[in-house]
């Protein structure tokens, strides 16, 4: 089966949003939900609701300003507290109006279309994944081992995790491996997306993104394509090894960027 795998940072005022409307990171991904169908639409009689556009218009300044102060760890204005607490309603009132809406389609058997253009900041590593994941962990993403034996995975040859676990921490608290996170890795969120029929979206800190950055940096394309072999006896369809550098190459300086820009990273599968 198919499954693409998407990629977008998230700066602080995002990152804070789905904190408390988990939801909200399906937009952030995959754009706007597509329209409903006419007969699903709420009535005029129910007030025109503010867009999206409209809330981080008059929220946004207020909100970033909370992040920065709990990342600091300052105490935080009463006025930006105050409109944080405001748009949290807003945008849980929004998004459950949106759920109620689909939901009854969705019992009607009405078709909704999934989206045909992502968000222009996404990064889209298609099925490349799958062999970056398999080069990078040893094991096909399938396949959930607690550790892969020190030196390489039994059928598969020499992984890029073995020949680096004496250099690259193993794993962040709860156990997730950083070169298996880069790739789909962080928590997941709680609420589910139609549009993501894969499982759901999850999401990586700053702190797990700058891990991340910290353990690819230590791997080239060049040293990637070393175990390319591997791919060979995993049944995975294979890029060309070009074509997996290149994407190596796109999803590290990724992490990278992330981690400059003080980004949380959010990912899911279509």
């Amino acid at each position: 089966m198919l499954m693409r795998a998407l990629y977008r940072q998230l700066n602080p005022w995002q990152y804070n949003t789905i904190s408390y409307n988990p939801r909200e990171v399906y937009r952030f991904l995959l754009g706007d939900e597509p329209p409903l169908p006419p007969a699903q639409e709420p009535a005029a009689a129910e007030g025109r609701q503010e867009s999206v556009e409209e809330l981080q218009a008059q929220y946004l300044p207020a909100l970033q300003r909370v992040s920065e102060a709990r990342l600091a760890g300052t105490p935080i204005d009463p006025e930006d507290a105050a409109a944080e607490a405001r748009y949290q309603q807003l945008s849980v009132a929004r998004m459950t109006k949106l759920g109620s809406a689909a939901t009854a389609a969705s019992l009607s058997g009405s078709a909704l279309p999934a989206p045909v253009t992502l968000p222009p900041d996404v990064l889209d590593l298609g099925e490349s994944w799958r062999a970056l994941h398999l080069l990078l962990t040893g094991k096909k993403e399938e396949q959930t081992p607690a550790r892969p034996p020190r030196g390489g995975v039994i059928g598969y040859g020499q992984s890029l995790f073995g020949q680096f676990s004496r250099f690259i921490p193993p794993s962040l608290s709860g156990g997730n491996h950083l070169l298996g996170m880069a790739i789909n890795g962080g928590k997941a969120i709680s609420e589910t997306d139609r549009r993501a029929q894969h499982g759901p979206a999850r999401v990586l800190s700053p702190e797990e993104v700058r891990s991340v950055a910290d353990a690819l940096d230590q791997i080239g394309p060049a040293k990637l394509l070393e175990s390319y072999a591997m791919l060979a006896e995993s049944g995975i369809p294979a890029p060309t090894p070009n074509e997996i550098a290149q994407a190596y190459a796109r999803l590290r300086h990724f992490y990278m960027d992330a981690t400059a820009n003080g980004s949380a990273v959010a990912t899911c599968m279509l």
